[in-house]
């Protein structure tokens, strides 16, 4: 009898353990179960143009269990590259949660060439280099540096900003008012030639392109008859070009040189 009676009492015992621990389970997955998800942000950020910082270009709001890992999503964009792998987080409960996916922007090479100019002093060392090669970020304005051509004007195409690897030349033109003189001779009885400064003339005209004077333009002087004119192309710096004259005819000479320095400015 009292081992009929132990034997129930311990039975009854492990009933009831048993239905503790059923409940408590249940209790557990009944929680789990009325758990709410929240909300967390993703902000997608895009390296600027100018300087090193990132500003937003959108935002995703997403759901979670809190405790658990985010599961932010990457994008594309054009132009740009994932910095670096996403790392997501723990969401908390109140929402607060932001995860941050950084793009870089790409870098392209540009090449500068100066064609028949030079960039003056844009070496290492100081010296001049005919072409130069310069980086700019995805969408940054193309700023192309200044060559120099005496007489001239380097004329750069119309940039847009950077979208890949490129090479340009300008287009070199003559400078308007470059100023030349105009210089007549007349010859002497040895048979050299002396030049009449007070019928020297100071005229303009376009670098790059050659003056045009013929027999029409000349001067008269007594006792001499015209030989020749010799025109010659407008530059920078001083360049002479003699017309001769011959003793007891008329002749007529012109001598060119631009007066200009450097680049129209």
């Amino acid at each position: 009898m009292n081992k009929s009676m132990s034997f129930r009492r311990l039975l009854g015992n492990v009933c009831a353990l048993f239905l503790l621990l059923c409940f408590s389970c249940k209790t557990e997955i009944v929680e789990a179960e009325k758990k709410s998800p929240v909300s967390y942000r993703v902000s997608y950020m895009q390296q600027n143009v100018d300087d090193d910082g990132y500003t937003e270009k959108e935002s995703l709001v997403l759901e979670g269990l809190s405790g658990e890992m985010t599961a932010a999503p990457s994008k594309s964009y054009e132009g740009f590259s994932l910095r670096e792998e996403i790392k997501n987080l723990v969401i908390a409960e109140d929402s607060s949660t932001v995860v941050e996916i950084f793009y870089d922007r790409l870098i392209f090479e540009i090449t500068f060439s100066s064609g028949d100019g030079v960039f003056l002093g844009a070496g290492e060392d100081g010296e001049n280099l005919n072409e130069l090669r310069k980086t700019f970020r995805y969408g940054q304005k193309i700023v192309p540096p200044e060559p120099f051509r005496e007489g001239y004007a380097a004329v750069w195409p119309d940039f847009d900003s950077a979208d890949e690897n490129q090479t340009y030349v300008p287009e070199w033109r003559g400078c308007d008012g470059v100023k030349f003189h105009v210089r007549h001779f007349l010859e002497t009885l040895d048979g050299d030639f002396e030049e009449i400064e007070e019928s020297s003339e100071e005229l303009e005209g376009t670098s790059g392109t050659k003056t045009s004077f013929d027999e029409d333009d000349k001067k008269s002087f007594e006792g001499f008859d015209f030989k020749e004119v010799l025109n010659a192309v407008i530059k920078g710096g001083r360049l002479f070009h003699r017309g001769f004259l011959l003793r007891a005819s008329f002749s007529h000479n012109h001598v060119f040189g631009s007066r200009g320095n450097g680049p129209c400015r």
